[in-house]
């Protein structure tokens, strides 16, 4: 929209775009609704995939006529949150993968160790 592309056009290109096939559908319905008159926060909470915020966000952008600035406050607010959970991920994964690595080094030095105990004891016999 911020390159002068219309709120109908940039619904069907997101739309296009999008993987998720429920998340497609909820916006290609959307997109039906606002084509028909219909306000697009209203459109996007009744397909209840969107989070409630979005669709707060999105009446705040319709009705003061700035749709476009909010849905960018509305993707870089949901940016952060992303990167915020995955750096949480990342922090609890660390650990686990160094518990991970010392158990299979332990085990290929317990396959090592053990034989050479059984030959020790073989020959001092």
């Amino acid at each position: 929209m911020h390159s002068g592309v219309g709120l109908l056009t940039a619904l069907e290109i997101s739309r296009k775009i999008m993987g998720n096939v429920h998340f497609a559908k909820a916006l290609a319905d959307a997109q039906e609704g606002v084509r028909e008159g219909r306000s697009l926060a209203k459109e996007l909470r009744k397909s209840g995939c969107y989070p409630i915020m979005l669709s707060h966000m999105v009446a705040v952008g319709e009705t003061s006529g700035d749709l476009e600035n909010m849905l960018q406050k509305a993707g870089s607010a949901y940016e952060s949150e992303v990167n915020a959970s995955l750096e949480g991920l990342t922090s609890l994964l660390e650990p686990l993968m160094t518990i991970v690595v010392g158990g299979i080094v332990f085990c290929i030095v317990i396959s090592v160790l053990l034989p050479m105990a059984d030959l020790i004891e073989v020959i001092q016999r």
